[in-house]
């Protein structure tokens, strides 16, 4: 590629009529500025385009393939000098996160978004019980349970059964030998049925 292909790609577009340009940008990023602009309008969201345009002219500069790069910390710092253009980014990536996110996709994680499950604002944070077996049956009962719940804030029916099972991992890591981390033996020290029903 050219210098002059390179400039033309990466240099700022100039201002006009308070027009916004993609030009330079690759496709995907293209793709994902327009689906977060009209997600956040549908939200009701207003987004000035002099916010706007220090992003492009970013991404423009990176030639980045994707707009989710800006998720770490060190790159978004470099839009820091206007405040209001970090905002547009997190909530662009927060709803390019939530594209394509299923209940099925999310019980899979630790920690849970209660928007993909319910509508509604929140989580369900898993990481404190230590146990993977534990914390597996856990998250199983309440993606079972979720769905069951009625009210404006389902999640927070349900936080108060994870908030003991969290209480439950503390107890088991500091009493069992092995951190709670293995199941207990329920047949340990118990005689079986013999063939003939009796006890041996």
């Amino acid at each position: 590629m050219s210098d002059e292909e390179v400039w033309r790609r990466t240099t700022s577009a100039i201002n006009a009529d308070r027009e916004l340009c993609l030009r330079g940008l690759p496709d995907r990023v293209v793709a994902e500025v327009l689906y977060g602009l009209q997600a956040r309008t549908e939200a009701g969201v207003r987004t000035w385009d002099h916010f706007l345009r220090p992003l492009c002219d970013r991404l423009r500069q990176m030639q980045t393939p994707t707009l989710e790069v800006l998720a770490d910390p060190d790159v978004l710092a470099t839009l820091s000098r206007v405040k209001s253009t970090d905002g547009v980014v997190r909530t662009m990536l927060m709803w390019l996160d939530w594209l394509g996110a299923t209940p099925e996709l999310e019980r899979r994680k630790d920690v849970w978004d209660l928007r993909i499950f319910t509508g509604q604002t929140g989580a369900l944070d898993f990481t404190r019980i230590s146990q993977p077996t534990l914390r597996e049956a856990v998250k199983h009962w309440a993606y079972d349970d979720l769905p069951r719940r009625r009210g404006k804030r389902p999640g927070g029916a349900v936080q108060p059964y994870v908030t003991a099972m969290n209480l439950l991992s503390e107890s088991l890591r500091l009493q069992r030998e092995d951190g709670g981390v293995h199941p207990p033996d329920l047949h340990r020290g118990t005689s079986s049925p013999s063939a003939t029903g009796s006890r041996s």
